[in-house]
């Protein structure tokens, strides 16, 4: 039995409540670059395109590796949730 437009409309409102609770998102992915003089240790770039589509790469400090993995987790789970809200906005679309 399909759901009722009340019930799908209160599902969208909670995942939104969701992304809202995970704006401090980060588009992209980490990398270890290690240099050729190993005393010279590793370090960290943040890969990630621009609204033209343009590849940038900025370097990260190792104390901020942490937090920007968790920035590129919480994307992926704002990212779920758009594509449930759309499954969502298209269900409501048919009960028009």
């Amino acid at each position: 039995m399909a759901e009722k437009k009340d019930t799908l409309i209160q599902r969208r409102f909670r995942k939104m409540e969701r992304i809202e609770r995970n704006l401090d998102f980060i588009k992209g992915s980490i990398s270890k670059v290690s240099r050729e003089n190993k005393a010279a240790g590793e370090f960290y770039h943040l890969t990630y395109k621009d609204e033209k589509q343009k590849t940038h790469t900025k370097y990260i400090p190792a104390d901020l590796v942490k937090e920007v993995k968790k920035g590129i987790r919480k994307m992926e789970q704002v990212r779920k949730l758009i594509n449930e809200i759309s499954i969502i906005n298209i269900e409501l679309l048919k009960r028009r």
